[in-house]
């Protein structure tokens, strides 16, 4: 049986947080617990939960004439091909997004390194960036992803680097229907990103 910690305060809520503590920290992530005070009735008891949290990241849906931007990426953790939207973190190391952690990071933020993402690996830039939907990962694991809808796309000149994890085979513009069957076959592996491609192809005429 739960010990109670102490009474609730008639202006208190039920669940009161407190400060995240890291238990074991990397490069991209940590193990952290949220300690949380909880009133079942006769006063709050300490509940503690832990969780795996690291750096959100960002998808751009590039959209031009009915179709969406997408690369075709050998995936070394899939070993396999991939069609992906270009993006990446929002945040490069867990030690930066310390100062987000129990907060919302601001669209702002967001958007910045989406476009930064969206200029370095597709040489793209876009007059128009929106955040078109927050994607959350799980309850034990804290990874969201962002999905930012680009409009009036241009062309960004930049030397292109390759990453550690992929390699770009190919680029194209898919119409609304190519996207859409590669997201049934199974192609587009990203779950998340196949559920924000239906879910954006499905709100436009």
């Amino acid at each position: 049986m739960n010990r109670i910690v102490r009474e609730r305060k008639p202006e208190e809520p039920k669940h009161l947080p407190g400060d995240p503590k890291v238990l074991c920290q990397a490069k991209i992530g940590a193990l952290m617990e949220f300690p949380v005070l909880e009133d079942q009735g006769q006063g709050y008891i300490e509940r503690i939960f832990e969780k795996y949290v690291r750096a959100p990241g960002c998808r751009v849906i590039a959209v031009r004439d009915k179709s969406i931007y997408m690369q075709h990426e050998f995936r070394f953790e899939q070993n396999r091909f991939d069609w992906r939207l270009p993006g990446g973190k929002v945040v490069d190391k867990f030690e930066d997004y310390k100062q987000y952690i129990a907060k919302e990071i601001s669209e702002e933020v967001v958007i910045n390194a989406a476009r930064k993402e969206f200029q370095e690996e597709a040489g793209l830039d876009a007059k128009e960036m929106t955040v078109f939907k927050r994607m959350v990962c799980g309850t034990t694991v804290e990874w969201d992803l962002y999905y930012i809808l680009a409009k009036d796309v241009t062309d960004y000149e930049i030397e292109y680097v390759e990453e550690d994890g992929h390699h770009n085979q190919d680029t194209a513009w898919h119409s609304f229907e190519k996207v859409l069957e590669l997201c049934k076959s199974g192609e587009i592996a990203e779950g998340r990103t196949v559920s924000a491609l239906i879910q954006f192809i499905s709100t436009q005429p």
